[in-house]
This record gives C-alpha cells, sequence and structure tokens, in this order.
C-alpha cells in the first residue's frame, strides 16, 4: 500500500478489512456538522475521531456501539479529551445497511465477532 492516500479519503469497511494490521490510536477528537447520510439535505452532529493507523492519519466517524464502547473504556468519561490517545483495534463485519451488504468498522470487544 503506498504511504500517500488520496486527498479526503474516507475511511471503509472495505479500507479496514484488507489491512493486516488493524490497530489504531486516537490523535484527537472533535464534534462537527455533517451530512446526514440518510436524509438528503440535512445535517447532524457527529463525533469525528483522526486517528493514526497503518502508518496514516484518517477521519474516523464512529458508530455510536463503538464511541460508547471506546468512552466506557477511558472511564466513562464522554468528554472529546478522554478519548484522545485511546489504543484499540478494529474489526469488520458484514452486514445489511439499508439494503445493501456492507463492511462495518467496529472497535475491538464492542460487539460480538
Amino acid at each position: 500500500m503506498s504511504n500517500e492516500l488520496i486527498a479526503g479519503f474516507r475511511m471503509s469497511g472495505e479500507f479496514i478489512k484488507n489491512l493486516e494490521d488493524k490497530k489504531f490510536r486516537v490523535v484527537s477528537a472533535e464534534n462537527r456538522e455533517v451530512d446526514d447520510l440518510d436524509r438528503e439535505g440535512v445535517k447532524k452532529q457527529k463525533t469525528v475521531l483522526t486517528i493514526e493507523i497503518a502508518g496514516h492519519q484518517l477521519e474516523y466517524y464512529p458508530n455510536k456501539t463503538s464511541l460508547n464502547f471506546i468512552a466506557k473504556s477511558q472511564g466513562n468519561e464522554m468528554t472529546l479529551k478522554s478519548l484522545v490517545g485511546y489504543k484499540g483495534e478494529f474489526i469488520t463485519i458484514n452486514q445489511k445497511i439499508g439494503q445493501v451488504m456492507r463492511d462495518v468498522i467496529y472497535a475491538k470487544g464492542s460487539v460480538e465477532e
């Protein structure tokens, strides 16, 4: 894999599934207004984590299951600051999202494999 990813690359389940080493570290965390993928033209607040994985810094938009798991493992402090420094590992699970089967990213331990 090249050391440079395309600008604006958004981490996907397929990308994570194909990594040999799925360990990551949270570098920063912020809340941001983003497009709601379920409702066109609607914005929503989302926690966005910048993570280091496989020699890259990428943005990760964790689902509620993974975000709650990470927060609880950090002492259940539900602050952005408490997420920074978390070290974990990803897994992917093939799930039906809408009408399509997709590889969904979870923090390892947040769901049964």
